[in-house]
């Protein structure tokens, strides 16, 4: 059997909606490995792209810049698993936030920033993911373009998603909102 097959032959007609709780059933049962990588939005299951060398080391890279600015208040994540309601979670790539929080099936309001980094995701990650993630109330959310090393910021989330996105360049000083310590700029990347 072949679990990770997808296909989009009913795309328009209605489909089964999972929820949390059946996710973690079908790996219990075996029918979806443990392994396979998926986010489930609005009960719908989305497999996740294998990710390529620059991506992974781009991340690194990010998580590395994180942990060497950010005190012992904070934990630095490497793409945690967020449920956002009983039919959605997503793994971002790195996630902050106060280290006094559960790591107990936490919340988007103990989340301080999310950060993407997309290669082959691009527009998945700025669309659907992102108004997944603002209706949800993910205070900022970042998508770091992997080959342009542009960085696309979303905050002010809403019940239409997010209503402040703009484009950071790659020489662009990023500072988020809720860690002023904070100060990435990705043409240091190399």
């Amino acid at each position: 059997m072949n679990i990770q097959a997808t296909t989009q032959f009913a795309e328009g007609l209605p489909r089964r909606r999972f929820t949390v709780e059946d996710c973690f059933q079908l790996v219990e049962s075996g029918i979806v490995s443990p392994d396979e990588k998926f986010e489930l939005l609005g009960g719908e299951i989305v497999p996740m792209s294998p990710k390529g060398v620059k991506h992974e080391i781009l991340k690194q890279w990010i998580n590395k810049k994180l942990l060497g600015t950010l005190d012992d208040r904070y934990w630095v994540m490497v793409e945690p698993t967020i449920y956002l309601s009983d039919d959605t979670f997503v793994e971002p790539d790195i996630v902050v936030m106060l280290q006094d929080t559960s790591l107990e099936k936490f919340t988007v309001e103990q989340v301080l920033l999310a950060i993407e980094i997309a290669n082959t995701t691009l527009n998945y990650d700025l669309g659907k993911k992102a108004e997944v993630c603002g209706v949800a109330g993910i205070r900022e959310y970042w998508v770091v373009d992997a080959t342009r090393l542009e960085t696309h910021i979303h905050r002010e989330p809403g019940e239409d998603g997010y209503r402040d996105i703009s484009t950071a360049s790659a020489s662009a000083e990023l500072v988020p909102n809720l860690l002023n310590e904070v100060s990435l700029k990705m043409d240091e990347f190399s």
